[in-house]
């Protein structure tokens, strides 16, 4: 069984879908859960969580130029520390280098931070398995901050002028989402598909972009990405042309 291919006038709406997701990825954005766009010191546009830059040197509270979101959790983002060469700091030396740290700029501004070969220091919560790390990772000043789904609601949201809050399972689901859904292979994807990983800890979902590749918010040591690989998917979701010819399109009124 194969996707119903998409009409050709809605072509361009789930090209600029995948160029939505596109952006988070050029732009180097963070994984952080629970988030959906937002920049340090703002909310996310539509759950309405305050994520907050966080600048304390102490070492039970460390986190220097670092995104944390309550919700009522707490998670500190990681700064893509896996992606921009960033490492743990877990061990006796990884202790002393921050106890050190927090000697050497305890009073200090947080404009006055120094980094540490280019990073910053921070202790980040795993969004799996809910460990602290102490690592190095990325400022989180100026950068978006997504969850996966986050990622994928924010893209389809920005070009439907809609404010989506969907679940992963929501999008592999043509009875409750937008969506057409057929199981694997993945041999029509198109810009603007979407798939979903099920039964897994945790759940997955990525979009598809206008050159094949998948662009996910792949998990906090390595924020958004771009990969080709598809292995491990159970869903290929596309968003029908009945949905995309819904009143509100591009952010302004069709009616």
């Amino acid at each position: 069984m194969s996707l119903p291919q998409p009409a050709p006038e809605t072509m361009e709406t789930r090209r600029a879908i995948a160029r939505k997701a596109y952006e988070a990825y050029l732009q180097g954005a963070h994984y952080l859960t629970g988030c959906y766009g937002a920049y340090p010191e703002s909310c996310d546009p539509v759950i309405g969580r305050q994520l907050y830059l966080i600048e304390d040197p102490k070492y039970d509270s460390l986190g220097i130029h670092a995104a944390e979101i309550r919700m009522p959790k707490v998670y500190r983002c990681a700064g893509r520390y896996g992606k921009v060469g960033g490492r743990r700091l877990d061990d006796s030396a990884g202790r002393r280098l921050l106890r050190d740290y927090e000697s050497a700029n305890s009073g200090c501004l947080p404009d006055e931070f120094p980094s540490i070969d280019g990073l910053y220091p921070r202790y980040a919560q795993h969004s799996t398995t809910y460990e602290k790390w102490y690592l190095l990772g990325e400022s989180c000043r100026n950068k978006m901050h997504f969850d996966c789904v986050g990622l994928v609601n924010w893209a389809v949201s920005r070009v439907a002028g809609l404010s989506l809050q969907f679940g992963v399972r929501m999008w592999g689901d043509s009875a409750v989402g937008p969506v057409a859904v057929e199981d694997p292979p993945f041999s029509e994807l198109l810009p603007g598909d979407i798939l979903v990983r099920l039964n897994t800890k945790p759940e997955h979902i990525a979009i598809v972009g206008i050159g094949g590749q998948l662009i996910e918010a792949s998990g906090f040591d390595k924020g958004v990405i771009e990969s080709y690989e598809t292995g491990g998917y159970h869903k290929h979701s596309r968003i029908t042309d009945e949905w995309l010819r819904r009143p509100v399109v591009y952010g302004r009124s069709r009616q």
